[in-house]
């Protein structure tokens, strides 16, 4: 399986579809461009992610996953929704057997992180919209599961606590290294102003001492802000793997 190569080469998909000129805040549409290539090339990207012959309809399964999973190319957005999406290529993935539980930790490193990353770049460069109201119920206005991954990632950390996204030595020293810190330097940058005030949730957050409890209570919000909003969950499918 080659899903990080597929990734790579969607980040150089972004490089040969320069935004186009126009005056408007957010929506390039340059990004519909973009998507259409994705599009018109599924078959080859999705099998470098799974064996067709060993599991002749995956690739029609996962279709609508991966195409979600990268914003609207209709409304020029991107949102939890979206990033859920990803989520169940990979839970997909690992129901059909190509993961176990024991490559957790790198999938959601080494793919699920990288996906970020992606999915960051076209919110740059194309100027996505956040999706619905709020942020569409997002720690950001664009994502969830980084955050919640991400705290999961420094449960039991020698050095690192919640607090310490205000640690300007602490920031500098780890936030290449691990997602929670890592996004909240981006929404540090690309927010002005006064952290309390343009991320509220994060601050409150970055007051509970434990790691441990600040996984536990994403897990909760995830499930109450996400999974159970019908204006998210309404444009989900189902098939032979996720079944309703």
């Amino acid at each position: 399986m080659n899903f990080i190569d597929v990734l790579k080469s969607l980040e150089d998909l972004i490089k040969e579809t320069p935004p186009f000129e126009q005056p408007q805040r957010f929506g390039n549409k340059a990004y519909q461009s973009w998507y259409t290539k994705v599009e018109n090339n599924y078959d080859t990207y999705i099998r470098k992610i799974v064996d067709i012959q060993k599991h002749p309809n995956l690739d029609l399964e996962i279709k609508s996953y991966f195409l979600d999973c990268f914003g609207s190319s209709k409304r020029i957005d991107y949102g939890t929704g979206h990033e859920l999406n990803f989520l169940c290529i990979l839970l997909i993935l690992f129901k059909t057997g190509y993961f176990s539980e024991e490559d957790f930790p790198g999938v959601v490193h080494h793919l699920f992180y990288p996906y970020i990353f992606l999915v960051r770049n076209l919110q740059i460069t194309y100027k996505l919209e956040p999706a619905g109201a709020h942020g569409v119920w997002g720690l950001d206005e664009y994502h969830f599961l980084p955050f919640l991954f991400g705290a999961s990632e420094l449960i039991k950390h020698p050095v690192i606590i919640s607090s310490d996204i205000h640690n300007t030595n602490i920031m500098k020293e780890f936030s290449e290294k691990y997602m929670y810190l890592n996004m909240i330097k981006y929404v540090k940058t690309v927010k002005i102003g006064n952290f309390s005030e343009h991320s509220p949730m994060l601050d409150t957050i970055s007051q509970v001492f434990n790691w441990e409890k600040v996984a536990r209570g994403l897990v909760k919000m995830y499930l109450d802000e996400v999974l159970k909003k019908y204006v998210v969950m309404q444009h989900f499918y189902f098939g032979s793997v996720l079944t309703w």
